[in-house]
């Protein structure tokens, strides 16, 4: 048997190369938009806007749905194989956008911006699926992961760091190896052989365990007595703050990548 410890560590890097792959989707999902729309702020707003609402709307649903969950270790194997796999169907669906609007180009032809809010629209809804698996896996091995409310800040830190950190080398390797080099079909192949990776190495180390999560489970976090320092309309007032910084943490990433792509001639390059 595997001990505790060296299960953890194998959590975590799993969450590290999960990280890897979904900013190489960004990129790449970005690069095929800029095909569509013709412009690079159009794309990446659309890309932006699906990825978060998408990230937003998984951990929502299954952080509600995780606390029932006794085997979260094969749910979130079952989350990056979703990944995967819809992975695969996007450059399928970005193509027969073109399908939709093309009827739509004779009487919007004079309205340019109508017609990229009808793409940014179908856009969206193909993102934001993947997206949604993605921002379920947080929640869910924090499930796992966490084990005790004492350290849940600290444990919960941990896995959103390290899968940042997996973030950036992912938008490193794709914006700057794998396009260049292998194109923009194969890296997305390369993102989807690492989910398939993940789901297998962590569904033989349950299988390895036992057969299931149980075997291989931290104890459950220590129920503590509700925070009541703070009012309910305090903390509702520091929820809609947090809105505001993401509202504006999100408006910069758009603007930094039009500046830099006037700077680096690359709108590839620029949003990496």
């Amino acid at each position: 048997m595997i001990t505790p410890k060296v299960i953890r560590l194998i959590i975590v890097a799993a969450f590290f190369l999960s990280g890897v792959s979904a900013l190489i989707y960004q990129v790449v999902w970005m690069r095929m938009l800029t095909l569509t729309f013709g412009a690079t702020v159009f794309a990446v707003s659309a890309v932006l806007s699906a990825f978060m609402a998408g990230l937003a709307l998984g951990a929502w649903t299954f952080g509600r749905f995780s606390d029932r969950v006794k085997q979260p270790v094969l749910l979130y194997v079952l989350l990056e194989l979703g990944i995967g796999a819809y992975a695969l169907l996007t450059p399928f669906l970005f193509q027969h956008i073109d399908t939709f609007y093309t009827p739509l180009l004779h009487s919007l032809t004079d309205d340019f911006y109508l017609l990229s809010l009808f793409r940014f629209v179908l856009a969206f809804v193909v993102i934001v699926v993947g997206a949604a698996l993605m921002g379920g896996t947080l929640p869910v091995l924090s499930k796992f992961y966490v084990h005790s409310i004492g350290q849940a800040g600290k444990d919960v830190g941990t896995l959103y760091a390290l899968n940042t950190f997996g973030a950036v080398m992912g938008v490193i390797i794709s914006g700057f190896v794998l396009i260049p080099l292998a194109g923009v079909q194969s890296t997305l192949y390369s993102a989807v052989a690492i989910n398939i990776a993940i789901a297998v190495g962590l569904g033989l180390l349950v299988w390895r365990q036992g057969g299931g999560p149980g075997s291989i489970s931290i104890p459950s976090a220590k129920s503590v007595k509700e925070n009541k320092v703070y009012s309910d309309t305090s903390r509702r007032w520091v929820l809609l703050a947090f809105t505001a910084s993401g509202f504006a943490a999100l408006g910069y990433e758009v603007i930094w990548t039009r500046v830099l792509a006037l700077v680096v001639g690359s709108s590839t390059y620029a949003f990496s």
